[in-house]
């Protein structure tokens, strides 16, 4: 929250292999790497993975910065035209569970 606005939320859920972070939505990057640590204190020492948009260069950079390797990539396709979403506030789409 800033000035009483909300600018960025994420969410840490449990996984078959340790822990998953999705959705995480934010602002900017220095919003984003802040929720992403923030997640990650409460499990310091868990395997955590994250699914991304392959166009989205911020986060590559924040999990490159903070070691993280285990992601995938996801690619945007659209048959009814790209819908009025501000992409670059996407850091991890809506994560399934398997």
């Amino acid at each position: 929250m800033k000035d009483d606005k909300l600018i960025g939320y994420g969410v840490l859920r449990p996984s078959k292999d340790g822990y998953l972070v999705g959705p995480l939505f934010a602002d900017n990057k220095e919003t984003a790497e802040e929720i992403l640590s923030g997640l990650q204190s409460y499990i310091p020492d868990q395997d955590v993975s994250m699914d991304i948009f392959e166009c989205n260069e911020d986060v590559k950079e924040i999990m490159m910065k903070h070691g993280w390797t285990h992601y995938s990539t996801y690619s945007r396709m659209y048959a009814r035209g790209i819908p009025k979403t501000d992409i670059s506030r996407i850091y991890s789409p809506v994560a399934e569970i398997s």
